[in-house]
C-alpha cells in the first residue's frame, strides 16, 4: 500500500474526471428536462439526473473520506477553475439532436474510461465504479432511441454538430500522456485502447444519427495550448453560466447547503404564538 501512495493524486484527478463530468451532465438532463417530448421522457431525465449525480456525489464522499477532507469540500469548496470535466460539457446544446447525441457521446465515454480502472490496487474503487454501469444500461437504451427516432432535419444538425463534440472528447481520452495510473497498475487498460472501444461502440449510434456510415474516430490531434493534463482539458473555468446553475451564489442556497450537522440545531417556530 506504501508504493501505491505516490500514485493517489493522480488517482484522485482521474476520478475527479469522471466526477465531475457526470456532475456537468446531471446539471444538462435538470436543465434539459422541459424539453423533452413526452411525459415518459420527462420521467427518463429525472432518472438520468438522479443517477449520474449519485455517481457524483458516491466520487466526491470517497475522496472526501480517504483524504479527509471536509464534508461537501468538493461540491461546495471549489472555485469553477478547479472543474475536471470535459470540455464537450462546456458548451450549452443548441437544439433536441445537439442534446441527445452528445449526452451519448459523453456517456459511452465514461463508461470506456471507468472500465479501465478495473485492477484490484484499490478494491474499493472498483467496486464503485462497477456499480456506476448497472444504471447507464437504462440511460443508453433511451438516448439511442431517441438517436433512432430523429428527424432528417435533426440528422443534418447531427453531421454539422458532430465534428466539435466528437473532437473535444476525444482530447479526453488523448490528453493524458504520460499516464502515471498505467505505471502503477491502478489502470488496466489505457486511454488510447478506451478510445478505440468507445468508437466501435458509437459507430452504430453515430450512422442512425447523421444517415451516413461513419468513418471512425480518429485521434484529436494537437491540443489546445492551455491543455492540462491532469485535469484533462483546457485550464480555464467552466463558463459561469453552467457553474452558477451548478452551484448557486445566492442567498438562499447559501443558507440550504448549510451541512446537516449544523442544520439539525435550528430552532424553528413554526407556529409563533401572538403577544
Amino acid at each position: 500500500m506504501t508504493e501505491l501512495k505516490k500514485y493517489r493524486e493522480p488517482l484522485n484527478r482521474e476520478l475527479l474526471c469522471i466526477a465531475d463530468t457526470y456532475w456537468v451532465l446531471g446539471h444538462w438532463y435538470i436543465k434539459c428536462m422541459l424539453n423533452g417530448r413526452s411525459l415518459a421522457d420527462f420521467n427518463a431525465l429525472s432518472g438520468f439526473a438522479q443517477d449520474t449525480l449519485g455517481n457524483t456525489r458516491a466520487i466526491f464522499s470517497y475522496l472526501e473520506e480517504a483524504d479527509g477532507l471536509p464534508e461537501h469540500q468538493l461540491e461546495f469548496g471549489r472555485s469553477d477553475l478547479e472543474i475536471h470535466s470535459t470540455s464537450a460539457l462546456d458548451e450549452p446544446p443548441s437544439n433536441w439532436s445537439d442534446f441527445v447525441l452528445t449526452a451519448y457521446l459523453a456517456e459511452t465515454a465514461l463508461w470506456k474510461v471507468i472500465q479501465t480502472m478495473q485492477s484490484d490496487a484499490f478494491p474499493e474503487i472498483k467496486v464503485l465504479l462497477t456499480r456506476f454501469g448497472e444504471a447507464l444500461y437504462y440511460r443508453e437504451m433511451y438516448l439511442e432511441g431517441w438517436i433512432d427516432d430523429f428527424s432528417q432535419p435533426e440528422r443534418e444538425e447531427s453531421i454539422r454538430i458532430l465534428p466539435k463534440r466528437l473532437n473535444e472528447l476525444t482530447n479526453w481520452f488523448d490528453g493524458m500522456t504520460p499516464d502515471s495510473l498505467i505505471d502503477g497498475k491502478i489502470r488496466t487498460m489505457s486511454l488510447a485502447d478506451a478510445r478505440s472501444r468507445w468508437a466501435n461502440k458509437i459507430r452504430p449510434a453515430l450512422e442512425s444519427a447523421t444517415g451516413v456510415p461513419w468513418q471512425g474516430v480518429q485521434p484529436g490531434g494537437a491540443l489546445p495550448a492551455d491543455w492540462h493534463a491532469g485535469m484533462r482539458r483546457p485550464r480555464r473555468p467552466i463558463p459561469a453560466g453552467l457553474w452558477e446553475f451548478m452551484v448557486p451564489s445566492s442567498e438562499e442556497a447559501l443558507m440550504a447547503r448549510r451541512p446537516l450537522a449544523v442544520s439539525v440545531t435550528d430552532n424553528l417556530d413554526l407556529f409563533p404564538r401572538e403577544a
